[in-house]
């Protein structure tokens, strides 16, 4: 969730001198020459004090600007091109701020007019949060280098996942120093790096406040501005050896392979990597318990091979793996149209891609036909897909499969020999329009999400006004919001969606026509 915020402007007589939309600006002919001017202050978000010394940057036709707040947060560009501007602010113990940087969200263009200089700008910096702590083993000796990683609470397709933003390593006593966190969800997880291929024994991961597969329940919200201590202490396990031989690959030719932790879309849990000698053997030390899965990929003149396998790591040592490299496959996909016009329109070139479900899976390489009716995907790895696919109007995609599975709502099984994928388009969408507001009735600009009974949510934003219109729509019932930050929400998340079911616009869309609803936004910043 971001932590950026609107810049205010003070006196409200000033306000005409922000454009409340783009659109509008074109009524304005920009002027290059520095003639414009606006001045302001730079002050804490949380308690309102005053950040003195900030350093402000305003960048507009290719030309930046530099300066300093002074001891009192104040600061002023007294002459800078006019027109639309951006204004960046940064100051250590605070996250940067980037006007208009806002992702999900709606943000007003910040515009400058000559004679019409701005003053009060106020620009509100968010403190970092940070999280400090030691590493050490069962014995309470530090951990030298021992690697701490910072996993954020994210919405990919929907759904809350843990994914790594950043990391650091221990110093000589085993300390470390996580900064520039801002507010949200996060696991906290620290691990020694493999350690020498003798070794018997390892230390285990050890995550903080829960595991990284507990998701939400074993995460902790972290507040901006907050000093965190977390200290770890690593349990001492089992390492083996992990052996076999690959086949397939190049005669006389080595190549490095990894076993990867089956986790969840996190990935957290690094690799413990190995080297395919000529022979084809390798041999992959000091990995603790668990599940992985083991792959490796190289070219060979314009062929790409791929060796996917998974492995389950006890305590004793794995031996005998055979895997073997394998050329990546092609699927085709045909697209045709369903069309009440006579003649049929012509079938487009759109977005199309097939994303993985599983770790270690290569999307492949897509390359339409000429005629826009055949689409190839090569280079893939067996595994699962979703195909994902974006029409351009007046298109959509009614459906997608192969071998009667629905490969567009939900991931299908694909390997070599398994047929084509069929991709149905239509052009007897309808729309969805309205207006968004807050409680009081005053239009407001938000991000639109026209969320269907099966598959995924159709997202839009508003335009001038509040007014927003969504084109091109399957027809069938959708759950219409208004959100402050589409990127935020877990729309596939039946829990989360919960509390806001009676915040939506319940529209039927019918083939070809116009449906009305207005919507009041849902802020989640605040939440």
């Amino acid at each position: 969730m971001t932590n950026y915020r609107l810049i205010r402007l003070i006196p409200k007589s000033l306000v005409c001198a922000l454009l409340i939309h783009a659109g509008a600006a074109a009524g304005f002919a920009q002027q290059s020459a520095p003639n414009c001017a606006m001045e302001g202050a730079v002050v804490n978000a949380l308690t309102g004090e005053v950040v003195p010394r900030a350093r402000l940057t305003v960048t507009t036709g290719g030309a930046a600007v530099e300066t300093t707040g002074d001891n009192g947060g104040r600061w002023s560009f007294p002459a800078v091109p006019c027109g639309t501007v951006q204004l960046v602010v940064s100051r250590p113990g605070f996250l940067p701020y980037v006007h208009g940087q806002r992702p999900g969200h709606v943000v007003t263009p910040m515009m400058l007019f000559a004679g019409m200089p701005l003053h009060d700008v106020k620009v509100e910096l968010v403190p970092q949060a940070v999280v400090t702590g030691r590493v050490l083993d069962d014995q309470g000796d530090p951990v030298v280098n021992a690697t701490v990683s910072v996993l954020s609470s994210r919405v990919t397709d929907g759904r809350f996942v843990f994914q790594q933003a950043a990391g650091v390593n221990t110093n000589d006593i085993g300390e470390f120093r996580l900064a520039n966190l801002a507010k949200g969800r996060y696991i906290i997880c620290a691990r020694r790096n493999p350690s020498s291929s003798s070794a018997r024994e390892a230390l285990a991961d050890s995550c903080w406040p829960g595991p990284v597969e507990g998701g939400m329940s074993s995460s902790t919200e972290i507040a901006a501005g907050r000093d965190l201590r977390v200290d770890f202490n690593l349990i001492r396990v089992a390492a083996v050896h992990v052996r076999g031989t690959v086949s397939g690959q190049p005669a006389g030719r080595g190549f490095s392979i990894s076993l990867m932790r089956r986790l969840d879309a996190s990935g957290y849990g690094g690799n413990y990597p190995g080297t395919v000698r000529p022979d084809g053997a390798f041999d992959i030390a000091g990995v603790p318990p668990g599940d992985y899965v083991l792959t490796g990929s190289l070219f060979e003149n314009t062929r790409r091979l791929f060796a996917r396998m998974p492995v389950n790591v006890g305590q004793s040592d794995v031996n005998d793996v055979a895997v073997h490299m394998e050329e990546g496959f092609a699927l085709t996909a045909r697209v045709r149209i369903e069309s009440a016009a006579d003649p049929a329109p012509a079938v487009p070139q759109f977005t199309v891609s097939l994303r993985p479900a599983e770790q270690g899976l290569a999307g492949g390489q897509v390359k339409w036909a000429e005629d826009h009716r055949t689409i190839a995907f090569a280079e893939l790895t067996p595994g699962e897909y979703q195909l994902t696919a974006t029409a351009p109007a007046p298109f959509y995609v009614k459906a997608a499969t192969i071998g009667g599975q629905d490969i567009l709502r939900g991931a299908a099984a694909l390997s070599a020999g398994g047929g084509e994928i069929d991709i149905v388009l239509r052009d007897d969408g309808g729309r969805i329009e309205g207006d968004v507001s807050d409680a009081q009735g005053n239009p407001l600009n938000g991000a639109i999400m026209a969320v269907p009974r099966a598959g995924r949510p159709v997202i839009g934003s508003t335009m001038t006004g509040g007014y927003f219109k969504l084109q091109n729509l399957e027809p069938g019932d959708y759950t219409v919001y208004a959100w402050d930050d589409a990127q935020a929400v877990a729309w596939a998340d039946a829990e989360w969606m919960r509390p806001y079911a009676t915040q939506g616009a319940a529209v039927t869309v019918t083939a070809g026509q116009n449906t009305q609803t207005k919507l009041k936004r849902i802020d989640l910043a605040g939440q």
